[in-house]
């Protein structure tokens, strides 16, 4: 796993310094059944039970650590997306009370928008008529 997609976490430095110590722990063991003189054979396997006893111990012991901070990463992480979750309702909310809104603005801007088109018609029939009227009184000048 390359160090950019490697989680930094807690859980993981912890699985991590454990491995450490199991591998300490084995080859301690192994030295020492190396290093006692092997005088009868039910020496060794004593030695070897003793041994796998040692190692059973400490493998429980791993995977009693490995589960309770797996747990504890796990509540975290759901803890997160728990926030996360609420966060996004409070963001729906308020883009409902937004969309409500701008709804409203819309209607309202869309009402003054259709009383300006009939003012300009109105403005404009006004202005045609005034035309209207000028050149009827400029033609009834020229006719004088």
């Amino acid at each position: 796993m390359s160090k950019k997609n490697r989680p930094n976490n807690k859980c993981y430095r912890n699985f991590w310094w454990v491995i450490g110590i199991l591998l300490i722990i084995i080859i301690c063991l192994i030295s020492y059944i190396c290093s006692v003189p092997l005088k009868h054979n039910g020496i060794i396997l004593t030695f070897l039970e003793f041994s796998g006893t040692l190692l059973s111990i400490v493998l429980s012991i791993f995977a009693i650590s490995y589960s309770y901070f797996s747990a504890l990463e796990a509540s975290r992480q759901w803890s997160d997306i728990s926030k996360a979750v609420e966060g996004i309702k409070s963001t729906n909310k308020s883009i409902e009370t937004t969309n409500k809104f701008l709804m409203e603005t819309l209607r309202i801007v869309h009402g003054k928008v259709s009383e300006l088109k009939g003012a300009s018609q109105y403005a404009n029939e006004q202005k045609t008529t005034t035309i209207d009227n000028i050149s009827n009184i400029k033609k009834q000048d020229n006719n004088n």
